[in-house]
């Protein structure tokens, strides 16, 4: 009736059945992280699950590319969601399995001290709390060198879990040794709020390669309900049992003694495919290529280029999560891992595309193009949106000239909408 398409109200893409079922001691992982949780997250369960048991595994098993078991995995949610409770459990875990040595430090001070930990325990797992805030500590231009230097290590022991890291060379090197790690396995299991995490973020970011290597999962369940009476905190035998002989193979008897014997860093033991698992990754190697040719030149393809690697990576837990002694990727741990991460790259994508700005006044104007959006064939007056928090916050001028700029780019239009009252002049966001 207002002669224009209104765009429909943008959802989030719902977490696939298939995600929230993962296949053997995750499932173990996340049902104990969950029923032990005040508020409960099953979607945050799930991360700490992948995170403790990639680092139990870790430097022990491979992927047929050579890939090894270290993820970068970050949970977004909102403050007071229940997010933290997985990085609680984690350390409860570990410690009940005496691995503690395992757990790096929860702050950061310096690339310097990444390295430090990773020489000592080259198989680490670093749980980060507020991690939107380190981001946008350390992309500060007034950032000491030791904290610009985090991300810049984060991104090299990556890529480095397959191979030896070899560290900056200095002229005195008494005072400072230079760094060599053998197949370091560092994997992050990091919590933070949307705000703190996408206000990190710029445009150049996305390009410099170093997003792309986090595994972003956000839930939007802001206060999931509470649970009157927990389970006991105690950790169960099953869990223990496969953090024993994931951990340490020679802790096992018969048939794992000699299916993992000899297995160290140096020679992991190769976790296949078979035929029907390499066939999905296939096919998804080929949906990759369609998704970054459709988005090249807008910088988002650089987030689909190490999809596969991802997939390939939580396929290799999955399986080991089911069978550490004589461990296959199964069509299970295939397609477990391909909707994981798919579903996670194209919400990243969605958020970026809503939320990154590389300005103030471009921040401004994605977050109140997104209020506009929100309220969907109603609209937003002018009144509502002065009483709005995204627009309140703004001087009659700002507004004046965030509004103008979204009509002048065609993304919101000022129509009349028929009531049962008087006609509605409202702004509403455009279909693209």
């Amino acid at each position: 009736e207002s002669g224009v398409r209104i765009a429909a109200v943008r959802e989030s893409a719902q977490v696939p059945a298939r995600v929230l079922r993962p296949p053997g001691i995750l499932a173990d992982i996340s049902e104990y992280i969950t029923r032990t949780a005040i508020r409960p997250q099953p979607l945050f369960s799930l991360v700490g699950a992948l995170s403790i048991a990639a680092n139990a595994m870790g430097r022990r098993y491979e992927t047929e590319t050579g890939l090894r078991s270290n993820l970068y995995l970050v949970s977004v949610g909102v403050t007071g969601c229940g997010k933290n409770h997985a990085r609680s459990m984690i350390k409860r875990i570990l410690n009940a399995a005496d691995l503690t040595a395992n757990l790096g430090g929860e702050e950061l001070a310096s690339g310097q001290s990444i390295l430090s930990r990773a020489s000592e325990t080259p198989n680490v797992l670093f749980q980060l709390d507020e991690f939107g805030l380190l981001m946008k500590s350390v992309q500060n231009p007034n950032a000491g060198s030791h904290l610009a230097a985090i991300l810049s290590i984060l991104m090299k022991l990556f890529s480095s879990a397959g191979d030896i890291y070899v560290g900056t060379e200095y002229a005195d090197r008494t005072k400072r040794p230079r760094v060599t790690i053998e197949y370091p396995c560092v994997n992050l299991h990091a919590t933070t709020t949307p705000g703190t995490f996408f206000d990190a973020l710029e445009s150049k970011h996305v390009l410099s390669g170093y997003l792309n290597r986090l595994l972003v999962v956000e839930s939007d369940v802001v206060r999931p309900p509470r649970q009157v009476r927990r389970a006991s905190r105690d950790v169960p035998y099953p869990i223990l049992d496969w953090l024993a002989l994931a951990s340490n193979p020679t802790s096992g008897t018969g048939s794992a003694l000699s299916n993992l014997s000899g297995v160290n860093p140096a020679t992991p033991l190769l976790v296949a495919k078979t035929p029907v698992a390499a066939t999905l990754f296939d096919e998804y190697d080929r949906k990759i290529d369609v998704e970054m040719d459709r988005t090249r030149g807008t910088g988002l393809d650089s987030i689909w280029n190490r999809a596969w690697e991802h997939a390939d990576k939580v396929a290799l837990v999955a399986a080991v999560a089911e069978n550490p002694i004589e461990p296959r990727v199964t069509e299970e741990h295939a397609r477990f891992a391909i909707a994981l991460v798919n579903w996670s790259l194209e919400n990243l994508i969605a958020q970026v595309r809503a939320r990154v700005a590389d300005s103030p006044f471009q921040s401004r104007l994605k977050e109140c193009l997104r209020k506009i959006e929100s309220s969907g064939a109603r609209g937003m007056t002018e009144r509502e949106m002065g009483r709005s928090s995204e627009f309140s916050k703004l001087t009659p001028k700002e507004r004046d000239e965030v509004v103008e700029s979204l009509v002048h780019a065609e993304q919101i239009a000022r129509v009349e909408l028929k009531t049962a009252g008087r006609p509605r002049v409202a702004y509403v966001r455009l279909e693209d």
